[in-house]
């Protein structure tokens, strides 16, 4: 069972979570980031729960993928670009959930089960 909790205060928000993730297969981690940052240098981030991954891919490294795509490292998707002067949540999000689940999950044939909350 994960507990993921986020608190907005004044100055932003504060993410916590526990550190045992699992796999589909039954792998068990006991370090696992929950809580990742989705662009470097700006404040927005992700909290997992559920599945610990998608097949045979981690939800940081899934995680690690996206933020590379939105830091315009991506040759392929360099569209997904975050600009940091015009980006939203939802924005956010959305790529989020088509990434991981209309490119990801969509070609496993394990089944999904992943939660996550986003965070800015």
């Amino acid at each position: 069972m994960t507990v993921i909790v986020s608190v907005k205060i004044n100055d932003g928000i504060v993410m916590a979570a526990d550190s045992a993730g699992s796999m589909e297969s039954g792998q068990i981690y006991a370090h696992a980031h929950k809580i990742a940052n989705l662009c470097e240098g700006l404040s927005i981030g992700a909290m997992s729960t559920g599945s610990g991954g998608i097949g045979n891919e981690s939800v940081e490294t899934l995680l690690k993928d996206l933020r590379r795509r939105f830091a315009g490292l991506s040759a392929d998707h360099g569209d997904w670009r975050l600009d940091p002067e015009t980006y939203t949540v939802e924005q956010v999000a959305d790529r989020l959930r088509s990434f991981l689940f209309e490119e990801k999950a969509a070609v496993c044939a394990d089944p999904t089960n992943i939660q996550l909350r986003v965070c800015g």
